[in-house]
C-alpha cells in the first residue's frame, strides 16, 4: 500500500491520466494500477456491461498482469468489456461471474457502492466462481461510475480481509475521482459514437448510386465513392488523373469553378446547377456542398476522415447518357426487337433522333416509327415515358 504517498501528487497525477484515457483507452490499465496501489487492493477491473453485442474470447494475464476483453459474458449476447488487473481475463468473463456482476449493479444508481464480503458467498452455488476466481477471504467492492438506459460502467476492486478498511482515507481518495472519471467515460462515450456514425455515414458515402468525391479548391480529390470512380473511368468529358478531378468539358469546368471557391470559402452553403451540352438531352446535374473544420458541415462522415482542411462534396450525375444498358439485356428483359432494343439504348445514351438516323443511315421518320413501335409494345405514350423506364431499368442490370 501506499498510505504514505502524498494526496495531492498521487490526485494530480491520476486526474491527468483518467482525463487522457478518454481519447486514449490504453492508458485505463494505467489509471487501474495506479488506483490498485493507492488502495492496497490485490484486484481490479473497470467493468463495461450492456453494451450491445459482442463476442470473448482471448487469453488474460494474472498477477500484475492486465487484460483487456469484452465477451457474452451472460449468454444472452450483452456484450462486456474489462479492464483488469490481478485476474484473468477468461475468468472474469465466465457467465457465472458476468451474471453476479450484472445482478449486483442492475438496480445500483449513478454514483452508488456495494461491498461484497467473499466468505458470505462462499457456500452459494450460483456464485461459487466469485471465490474462485478472488478467494474466500475479503471484501469485493465496487462503485457504478455512470449509467445509460442498461449500459453500466463500474470499478470493483478486490481487497485482502486484513487490509480492506486499513486504509479508508485512501478509499475515500478514490471515491473523490467519481466525477472525474464520469467525465470520461462520457467523453469516450460521444468519441464513440461519432465514430460509429461516421463510419456508418463512410458505408453508405462508399457506396451511394450518387457519384460523389470531396474535392479541394484546386479539384484535388480527397475522397471519392465507387460511382464516382465508375463514372470518370472512360468517360470523354470528365476522368480523375494523378488524384485530380479532370473536367475536359468546357462549359462544366467553367460552372464548377464558378461556384467552387464560394462554396469551399463558405459563401454559399450549396449551389446545384444543370449543365446542358448543346442542343441535345446529353448534360450534367452538379452539386456543390460546403464543409468547414469547425464540424458544422453537410458532410456527415466529416470525423472519420479528420479533414485538415475545407473541402466540398461534388455530387454529379450525366444526364441522357447510360452506358450500362445493353441490347441484349433490354430486348431480354422488356421483350423488344433487336432493333427496338438498340434504339431503346441509344436514346438511354443521349443520342437524339437525328444523330440515331445518321448513325444507322436511315431517315429520321423510320426512327420515329421504331422508336413508336417500341413505345406501343411498352404500353408508354411518350418518349419521357420510354426514357424514365430505361433509366430505371439500369439501377437493375
Amino acid at each position: 500500500m501506499m498510505c504514505d504517498v502524498d494526496a495531492d501528487s498521487w490526485r494530480t497525477s491520476i486526474i491527468t491520466t483518467i482525463q487522457e484515457a478518454a481519447i486514449s483507452p490504453e492508458l485505463w490499465d494505467e489509471v487501474l494500477a495506479s488506483i490498485l496501489v493507492r488502495s492496497g487492493a490485490h484486484v481490479g477491473f473497470f467493468l463495461g456491461l450492456g453494451n450491445g453485442n459482442g463476442h470473448g474470447n482471448g487469453n488474460g494475464g494474472h498477477g500484475n498482469g492486465h487484460a483487456y476483453g469484452h465477451g457474452n459474458g451472460n449468454g444472452d449476447g450483452e456484450r462486456v468489456a474489462i479492464v483488469a488487473r490481478g485476474a484473468s481475463k477468461a475468468t472474469l468473463l465466465s457467465p457465472e461471474l458476468i451474471a453476479f456482476f450484472d445482478a449486483t449493479t442492475q438496480s445500483l444508481g449513478q454514483g452508488a457502492t456495494f461491498e461484497v464480503e467473499l466468505r458470505d458467498v462462499a457456500l452459494r452455488p450460483e456464485v461459487g466462481g466469485l471465490c474462485g476466481a478472488f478467494g474466500d477471504h475479503g471484501v469485493l467492492s465496487g462503485i457504478l461510475i455512470a449509467r445509460e438506459g442498461p449500459r453500466r460502467f463500474a470499478l470493483l476492486l478486490v481487497h485482502p480481509h486484513n487490509s480492506s478498511r486499513a486504509c479508508t482515507r485512501q478509499r475515500e481518495e478514490i471515491m473523490a475521482l467519481l466525477p472525474y472519471l464520469q467525465i470520461a467515460f462520457k467523453t469516450h462515450r460521444e468519441l464513440v459514437r461519432q465514430r460509429e456514425l461516421a463510419e456508418r455515414m463512410e458505408f453508405i458515402f462508399a457506396n451511394a448510386p450518387t457519384p460523389r468525391a470531396l474535392v479541394r479548391s484546386d479539384l484535388r480529390i480527397v475522397l471519392a465513392n465507387r460511382a464516382f470512380i465508375a463514372l470518370t473511368t472512360d468517360n470523354p468529358d470528365i476522368c480523375i488523373s494523378d488524384g485530380e478531378f479532370d473536367i475536359r468539358n468546357a462549359a462544366l469546368y467553367s460552372q464548377i469553378h464558378e461556384f467552387l471557391d464560394p462554396i469551399i470559402s463558405g459563401r454559399l452553403d450549396q449551389k446545384v446547377f444543370w449543365v446542358r451540352n448543346g442542343t441535345n438531352s446529353h448534360g450534367w446535374l452538379v452539386s456543390l456542398a460546403t464543409s468547414t473544420r469547425n464540424g458544422h458541415s453537410s458532410i456527415p462522415f466529416k470525423p472519420a476522415i479528420a479533414l485538415p482542411e475545407r473541402v466540398a462534396l461534388l455530387s454529379i450525375r450525366e444526364l441522357g447518357r447510360n452506358d450500362s444498358l445493353k441490347p441484349d439485356a433490354v430486348r431480354a428483359v422488356l421483350g423488344l426487337s433487336a432493333t427496338e432494343a438498340s434504339l431503346a439504348c441509344a436514346l438511354a445514351n443521349g443520342e437524339s433522333s437525328t444523330e440515331i438516323a445518321q448513325a444507322r443511315q436511315v431517315s429520321k421518320n423510320t426512327v420515329h416509327n421504331q422508336l413508336a413501335s417500341a413505345m406501343n409494345r411498352l404500353g408508354l405514350h411518350r418518349q419521357m415515358q420510354m426514357q424514365n423506364l430505361l433509366s430505371l431499368l439500369s439501377g437493375f442490370i
